[in-house]
């Protein structure tokens, strides 16, 4: 066989693993996150949206959050907090519900992840109760 189609074989195996490993990473891929149904409790002061979660110490707020793909199916969702000693987040009964628990007054970070990729990152604040 000469070189010049031992480079070619070559060439061609080479494209044709390029191309199936680009076929597998074609999936759908991340599009967008949803923040519903938030409950906040008799407390004022809860909150959440894209940039920032806020919740009262000693109490929680719960969110329906859910992580769609391009294909507009839901993602696996993964959160996670810097400092659990300020906030814990917590997966409730329901599917994708999610409790965000004020546990001290501060502040920390909130990670969401879809399918273990991390998509938001939320300021996460604890302020104190409001006097009754």
């Amino acid at each position: 066989m000469s070189s010049q189609m031992i480079r070619s074989s070559f060439l061609g195996l080479a494209a044709a693993l390029a191309l199936s490993a680009g076929a597998v990473a074609c999936g759908p891929s991340y599009d967008h996150t949803e923040l519903t149904g938030t409950v906040t409790g008799s407390l004022q002061g809860a909150e959440i949206n894209f940039q920032h979660v806020t919740v009262p110490e000693g109490t929680l707020l719960k969110v329906h959050l859910v992580s769609l793909d391009s294909s507009n199916k839901p993602m696996d969702n993964q959160l996670s907090t810097d400092d659990p000693s300020v906030m814990q987040t917590v997966q409730v009964q329901s599917d994708r519900d999610y409790a965000f628990l004020g546990l001290k007054v501060g502040q920390t970070k909130v990670t969401i992840k879809a399918n273990e990729n991390t998509v938001l990152i939320l300021d996460a604040i604890v302020t104190p109760q409001p006097a009754p």
